[in-house]
């Protein structure tokens, strides 16, 4: 479980350096001043990309939400083995839900004519039920370091999450409805 963390951690790194190198305005010079230096309050004023996405349910929802509760079900650590506070891990759990409305609505306006993004389209729907169940289950029952009978099954997130991510590296230009 620990080098699958690993791996998905060493993916979101390559994600996070994909989307950083992936700018068109490397090659162009912005017609920014000083004077124009852009006011955005909150991630709600930037576009939304696949990649976004990926990297939320990668890093926020799985490494520093589900992955974490599930070795601290185990052993009282997190998954990379570091006392953990099960209340902040929950208040920054809650926190990521909070985007997950508009990146639905974000996911569902892609074409799913186009085979590809009909997959993903699916891919994140039913990983998204799995979101909201994993989700519910530990805000209703608070989950307690070592506490091995808390049902806290993530193979079927985990599942739908891997196709979900596998195929939002590849669809490099998103075609909309």
């Amino acid at each position: 479980m620990k080098r699958t963390i690993a791996l998905l951690l060493s993916i979101s790194c390559i994600f996070s350096m994909y989307s950083c190198g992936d700018k068109k305005s490397n090659n162009k010079k912005s017609k920014s001043s000083s004077s124009k230096v852009s006011e955005k309050n909150s991630s709600e004023d930037e576009k939304i990309k696949i990649i976004t996405v990926s990297n939320w349910a990668t890093k926020d929802i799985w490494n520093d939400g589900f992955s974490d509760i599930s070795h601290f079900l185990e052993d009282g650590k997190s998954a990379s083995g570091y006392d953990m506070d099960i209340d902040f891990t929950l208040d920054n759990l809650k926190i990521s839900m909070e985007k997950k409305e508009k990146y639905n609505e974000f996911i569902q306006s892609l074409d799913d004519s186009i085979p590809e993004q009909a997959q993903l389209i699916n891919s994140w729907n039913k990983m998204c039920e799995q979101i909201d169940i994993l989700y519910n289950k530990v805000i209703t029952e608070k989950p307690k370091a070592g506490n091995r009978k808390y049902d806290f099954n993530t193979d079927l997130f985990y599942q739908y999450f891997r196709k979900f991510y596998e195929i939002a590296f590849d669809i490099k230009e998103p075609k909309f409805k």
